[in-house]
């Protein structure tokens, strides 16, 4: 059995300008691997140095700490240097502290600060209130409907539209009512008015003084509270045209047969409470 003999060591040589035992220059292969390696960890440490000052040092340690790579750990150790560095560099208040957010301080996303104490609040447009119906004239109930004939009702179920005036039919002195406030408004005084209510033996003296001018007894609205006579100042010029105008909406007009030109005698003064049947 032959024994091998121990392979002499080569002896060292000699290469143009090192010695054999020096480190080989790396291949280009290495300086991509490593170029790339480096550029990773770069990338890393960027993205890491944006978030670490939302989560903080801490944070950023346990991150790479808890079920990740050395890679990692390697990246996140390179952004607390970076942000170190940076903040120290730049006196950047932007350290690796954690950010207390305070829920009450209203900001906005944009980081303007907004006052939402003062900031008034306007309220949908609402339809103003309707005005309240006036009070009725005392003593005048529009439910009560004098019972009677012509000129033979109950003065007792009878009222007078203000103080000091005719009786006639409830619910037309609430309506005559209604309408002197808006005489009132627009003229500065009461309306006037003469006669309203008439009895049966009223309406026949009437007659006999004024033959052309008064209706048969019996046959007058006078004698059913539902007509007045005004004073002639009240209707005088354009009083006459705002009463027309105005009266129809509270159930007031001046008669067609007692205007001019109509089927019975002029009589301007003359107005009837139309809201109301009559017999």
């Amino acid at each position: 059995m032959k024994h091998s003999r121990p392979r002499q060591a080569t002896p060292p040589t000699r290469r143009r300008g090192r010695h054999f035992a020096e480190t080989p220059a790396p291949s280009r292969r290495a300086l991509r691997t490593g170029q790339v390696c480096a550029g990773v960890v770069l990338m890393l440490a960027t993205t890491t140095a944006i978030v670490a000052p939302a989560l903080g040092p801490d944070d950023a340690r346990a991150e790479g700490t808890e079920g990740t790579t050395t890679a990692d750990a390697v990246a996140v150790a390179a952004a607390e240097q970076a942000i170190a560095a940076r903040s120290g560099e730049t006196g950047d208040a932007r350290t690796g502290d954690a950010v207390v957010v305070d829920r009450d301080a209203k900001v906005s996303r944009d980081g303007d600060r907004i006052d939402r104490d003062t900031i008034d609040i306007v309220p949908a447009e609402t339809a103003p209130p309707e005005p309240e119906a006036p009070a009725p004239p005392p003593g005048c109930d529009p439910a009560i409907e004098p019972q009677g004939t012509n000129g033979r009702l109950s003065t007792a179920e009878l009222c007078a539209p203000w103080d000091g005036t005719v009786l006639m039919r409830a619910d037309a002195a609430i309506a005559l009512a209604a309408l002197n406030e808006a005489y009132m408004a627009r003229f500065g005084e009461r309306m006037c008015v003469t006669d309203g209510y008439r009895s049966y033996d009223q309406q026949v003296t009437l007659k006999a003084q004024k033959p052309a001018l008064a209706a048969a007894p019996g046959t007058s609205n006078h004698g059913w509270g539902l007509a007045v006579d005004l004073c002639p100042e009240t209707y005088a010029g354009e009083r006459w045209a705002w009463i027309a105008a105005h009266g129809p909406a509270e159930g007031w007009d001046n008669p067609a047969w007692a205007r001019a030109g109509g089927a019975g005698p002029y009589e301007p003064w003359h107005w009837e409470f139309r809201a109301a049947p009559t017999s």
